[in-house]
């Protein structure tokens, strides 16, 4: 049975993110462990981890909290903070930026901000098209209560896991192969129809 590889950042960089002005990581496949005294930043860099999936991120936090304050942010629209990271997949390395783009409105003089994401250094429609390459899971002092009550609640977080784990891998092939058409399995319609099987089958689990 082949073991499929595994998903790593290889390099991480963080501008204007939190406590960081600017920093860069360039880890490799082995598990990173982060230590320090509190307020150290351990936590920011996870956090930034996080940004690379859909959502609001580990602390689930307004886009403007994450701005560092009093950092070299830039005059007027642009963009505030941002994380940049390249990722090795089981399909290949994938470049993935994302951040707050600060724009002024002409008439209110209101200043709105959104969200941004370019994959492979091009502008992506939204948030969601990270799915198709990172899922993140996170465990954090607030889901405590996981560990403090029964085993019941315990195992069906991990059943949890494992199946959300099977269905991303499923919808990654399925998106590989739309976006490949006929070339990504030959003419033979039953490699798509599989993979949807299988999204349902898990999906339902």
């Amino acid at each position: 049975m082949n073991t499929p590889a595994a998903l790593a950042v290889t390099r991480l960089t963080l501008t204007r993110f939190r406590g960081y002005d600017s920093a860069r990581l360039e880890p490799d496949h082995r598990p990173v462990v982060l230590t320090g005294p509190n307020g150290a930043g351990k936590t920011n860099l996870l956090e930034a981890v996080s940004f690379l999936a859909p959502g609001r991120g580990l602390r689930g936090a307004k886009l403007a909290e994450v701005e560092r304050i009093g950092g070299s942010a830039g005059n007027g629209a642009g963009v505030g903070w941002a994380v940049a990271a390249v990722l090795d997949t089981p399909t290949g390395p994938v470049e993935i930026g994302t951040g707050r783009e600060l724009s002024s409105q002409a008439a209110s003089g209101a200043e709105r901000d959104r969200r941004v994401v370019r994959v492979d250094g091009h502008p992506a429609k939204g948030q969601t098209v990270l799915a198709e390459h990172v899922a993140v899971v996170w465990l954090t002092p607030q889901m405590d209560r996981l560990f403090l009550e029964g085993s019941s609640g315990r195992r069906r977080f991990l059943d949890r896991l494992v199946w959300l784990s099977r269905y991303e891998h499923a919808l990654r092939e399925r998106a590989r192969l739309l976006r490949e058409g006929h070339r990504g399995w030959n003419g033979d319609e039953g490699w798509l129809s599989g993979l949807e099987d299988q999204m349902a089958t898990t999906g339902v689990a």
